[in-house]
């Protein structure tokens, strides 16, 4: 099994399910105490998918792009995709 960036969306869901379920069961506090923890919850899962889903990089269609990428003194990382 391959973990990704939507495997951390799905855990993401599943526990937010069973945290509100869980919270929403319990007795331990007052109901608005218990929806403030569940969006807390949300809050830092959300927040830490945005910390680590995938940003669209720089696309180069042309040889004189890749070298005038590679030529430009900064350090390139060079991903070479092939469908076949």
């Amino acid at each position: 099994m391959q973990l990704s960036h939507y495997s951390f969306v799905i855990g993401l869901g599943a526990i937010l399910i069973f945290a509100g379920l869980g919270l929403f069961r319990a007795s331990f506090a007052p109901p608005l105490i218990r929806l403030a923890i569940w969006l807390i919850l949300v809050a830092i899962l959300v927040g830490g998918w945005y910390l680590i889903r995938p940003t669209p990089s720089a696309q180069v269609a042309t040889l004189a792009q890749v070298d005038q990428t590679i030529g430009s003194g900064k350090p390139v990382v060079l991903e070479i995709f092939s469908e076949y």
